[in-house]
């Protein structure tokens, strides 16, 4: 008996000791200075694939390729993610001052972004 209580103790004190790895930093969603974020996570985690304040009229504005889940759009525009793919199709709007945490049908397949006028339609 006094055998295996040593060896619970052991236990105990060396998993104690170890020490485990730190979750993934998270970046929760949140409007902040006049910017449009676009990340390769939901809910705005994972890698910052853009960050800008293109003024409206902008087209073709870059981002990693096939990579956007979530992202802010703390502007006075509209941004419109584009799939290349589909014709330059938008597949996802971002409206003034909103938040996506999630995408639906539209991760990962944004290839890059059009600003515009908040009444104005997205480019086709």
């Amino acid at each position: 008996m006094k055998g295996t209580v040593r060896v619970a103790l052991s236990l105990a004190m060396w998993l104690a000791a170890v020490s485990l790895p730190a979750p993934p930093a998270f970046a929760a969603c949140s409007l902040t200075g006049t910017w449009f974020k676009a990340y390769d996570g939901t809910s705005c985690s994972g890698a910052l694939l853009l960050q800008s304040n293109a003024p409206r009229g902008s087209r073709n504005i870059s981002v990693a390729r096939d990579q956007t889940s979530s992202g802010t759009n703390s502007t006075a525009n509209k941004w419109c993610g584009v799939n290349e793919g589909l014709n330059d199709q938008t597949v996802f709007v971002w409206a003034p001052n909103t938040i996506a945490n999630q995408l639906g049908s539209a991760d990962n397949i944004i290839d890059h972004f059009d600003v515009v006028a908040p009444g104005n339609s997205c480019p086709a």
